[in-house]
């Protein structure tokens, strides 16, 4: 009973096991993605402009990053269509994992991207 009240409550020796292995896994997909992202002085410049919004603003709806990504989008379909737009999304999800997610919504519409 007191080595339950120790632990938390509702956490089995298990439950802390099991725990201990997701953020052992956690740590190594983050290292593992760090090691193969392409270095930020190589990336495209409208990539790096992504980067660099998603970081700033994290895509927040009606932000001026809201709108730029939206722009940066536009201009990528123009230029190579739903193939240079999912190109330049895996190379920003190596560096902004987190914000991806909502760059996804920010792009819905602009050619043939679906959120």
């Amino acid at each position: 009973m007191f080595g339950r009240w120790r632990r938390g409550p509702g956490l089995s020796k298990k439950d802390l096991r099991d725990l201990k292995h997701l953020r052992a896994y956690n740590e190594k997909e983050e290292q593992l993605r760090r090691a193969r992202r392409t270095p930020l002085e190589d990336l495209p410049p409208l990539v790096r402009e992504l980067v660099g919004l998603g970081q700033a603003t994290s895509f927040r709806e009606g932000t001026a990053g809201d709108r730029r990504a939206r722009a940066i989008g536009e201009i990528l379909n123009e230029a190579g269509g739903i193939e240079a737009m999912r190109d330049a999304y895996e190379l920003a999800a190596d560096w902004i994992p987190h914000e991806v997610l909502t760059l996804q919504n920010t792009w819905h519409n602009i050619g043939d991207w679906q959120a």
